[in-house]
């Protein structure tokens, strides 16, 4: 539930939890699975084609952003 996000959010200083959908600027791709939908953002290390790579491999759907 929202409780176990919310402490994974204290482990990264930076991050904040919220129950709102994720901003959607500096957006480069996102992954959908059945259980969830991963976002990333232009900081991300990891290059879009990687992580679409990734995310088909996991079952994914990848979109990536205009």
């Amino acid at each position: 539930g929202s409780d176990n996000l919310a402490s994974l959010c204290k482990i990264a200083k930076t991050a904040t939890f919220a129950m709102s959908p994720c901003p959607t600027a500096n957006v480069t791709g996102r992954c959908a699975l059945k259980e969830h939908t991963d976002v990333y953002y232009a900081s991300y290390p990891i290059p879009a084609t990687e992580l679409e790579m990734a995310c088909r491999t996991s079952g994914g759907s990848f979109t990536k952003a205009p």
